[in-house]
Order: C-alpha cells, then structure tokens, then sequence
C-alpha cells in the first residue's frame, strides 16, 4: 500500500466502498425477496377455501355493519344535541339553590316516603285539644316517638272544594300570603314548579333570635294537596301535612288537615301542644285570607 500512488489509492478505496454498498444491497434485496414469499403466501392462503368458523365470522363481521351505522350516527346526534343544549345552558342563569332540588327522582322520593306516612294518621279516637272559631285541634304525642301527630278540621259552609284547593296552591305560591300564616316564616321563595302540581319552596323559620334556612315540597293530587318539610340538609323531613277538601253534598266542604310534626326540645309536651296549636292558627289564617279573596256562598237553608 505504501508503494501505490495516491490516485491508486483512491481507486483501491473506491472499490472496497463500491463492494460494501453492493453486499448491502444484496441483502437487503434477498430480504425484500423473503417478505414477497410471505407475501404470496398469505395471499394464496386467502384465496383458498375458508373453514366454517371463519366464513361465520365474516357473515356476522358483515351483518353488524350497518348495526354499526347506525350507532355512530346515534353518537353523533347525541354529540349536536349534547353542544346544542351547554349553548343554552350557558345562557341560563345558575341555579341559585342545591342541584338535588331540581332532580325529580330525589323530589319525588322524599314526597312518597312521606306521604305514606301521614295517609295511616288517625286520631279518630284522640279527644279535642282545642277550638277555634270552629276548627278542632286534636294531637298525640304517644302514637310515634319524638313526633307530634296532629288533626285540624272544619265544616267551611260558604265555600266549595274545588274553590278551596285552588286558593291553597295559590297561598303556597304567592310570597305575600304565605308569609302572613306565620309570624316565623321569612323570605318565601318558590324554587320551582312542574306541570302546576307540584312544587318547591324556600324559606326560612325564625324562632327569636335566629333563622333556620327550610324547604317545603308540595304536591296537589286530586282534593288533596301534601306538604314535606325538609331541613336545610335535604337529608331529614321535620313535618308532614295532608290537606283534604272534601265537598259535603248537603252544602260546603269539609277542610281537614292532618300531619306529624318532629320534636327536637328537652321538654316534648310544651313543644307538642306549641307546634300543634301552630298548625291550628295557620288554618285559621288560611281561612281568613280566603274568606277576603274568594266571594262566599250563599248560606244554605236546612
């Protein structure tokens, strides 16, 4: 190597570079040839005949094809309704009250639970605890611990049922004459209503020195409207009321209203007699609001 000249050299390196590039590419053209015998292979073997399993397996591949279709286009009708409705929701205002409030299921679990409840109250056999201007109270508080079970009624004979029901849901739902049933009732909010039977509201109880935050799930079935009071927790009911209209065929309508009522003092007689004469003057506002609103009847001779 020492004796050949520079150009020698050159060349001598040329063809050792021209020798390597050519091995490599042998080889990569002999692999290239092994991958087409794959190749072949896999494709004669597709073309022979398939086993029973196999050809199952495309027949049921082909008949979920249009299965397929036509959930990806559920899935995008889902998608538009789904951006659809956060444009509107974006443009509605917060709801300015716990979200378990506006879930039906929730709603409607408190009310049967509680309605079933008070619908087995009978306090037939209790003696009157207290009248006024022709409401009778009677209460016990030895049916259920820690509950005051309460009956308040009246024979109104200038009214009628139907009349009657409907200026209830009204008091309900109108601030002004809800708040006037109870000096302890404070800021009446209605939160919100479905299909005019049933509703919830807000509003707080103050008992002296403090409020308490309250709601008040009402439901308007027939001559009957229920009333489910929850705590500020949602968790636990404190009171349950049935209000009945009932039409009396010889003229006017029986107003009955019955309910329990939780006790939570260390002195559990005072409390039941305070909380069931509370109910007692409510029905007694309750009828005086009426009274101005709703034109009475003409007395009926007997």
């Amino acid at each position: 190597m020492d004796d050949l000249s520079e150009y020698e050299r050159q060349r001598l390196r040329t063809r050792e570079h021209t020798g390597r590039w050519r091995e490599k590419q042998q080889g990569n053209f002999e692999a290239l040839q092994a991958r087409v015998q794959q190749l072949e292979t896999i494709a004669r073997r597709m073309r022979e005949q398939h086993t029973p399993s196999y050809l199952q397996l495309i027949a049921r591949t082909e008949a979920l094809m249009p299965q397929n279709e036509w959930f990806r286009m559920q899935l995008l009708m889902q998608q538009t309704l789904n951006a659809n409705l956060l444009a509107h929701l974006r443009a509605l205002d917060p709801m300015g009250f716990d979200s378990r409030l506006y879930d039906m299921p929730f709603v409607f679990s408190h009310l049967w639970r509680n309605i079933a409840e008070v619908e087995g109250i009978d306090l037939s056999l209790a003696p009157d605890s207290m009248e006024l201007f022709g409401w009778t109270l009677r209460a016990s508080k030895l049916l259920k611990p820690r509950y005051v079970l309460f009956d308040v009624r009246k024979h109104i004979e200038l009214h009628q049922a139907q009349f009657s029901i409907g200026f209830s849901w009204h008091a309900l739902m109108d601030t002004s004459t809800f708040l006037s049933l109870s000096e302890s009732f404070r800021n009446h909010h209605v939160v919100h209503t479905i299909n005019g039977d049933l509703a919830v509201i807000y509003f707080e109880i103050f008992d002296g020195t403090s409020s308490r935050q309250s709601y008040l799930l009402v439901y308007r079935h027939g001559n009957v409207i229920y009333h489910v009071g929850l705590s500020a927790d949602l968790v636990s009911s404190y009171a349950v009321l049935a209000v009945r209209h009932m039409d009396d065929p010889q003229g006017g309508y029986f107003h009955i209203a019955t309910g329990q009522q939780r006790l939570t003092s260390a002195s559990p007689d005072e409390e039941a007699t305070r909380k069931a004469q509370m109910h007692l003057l409510m029905q007694r506002r309750w009828e005086q609001h009426m009274d101005l609103t709703l034109e009475p009847l003409a007395p009926v001779l007997r």
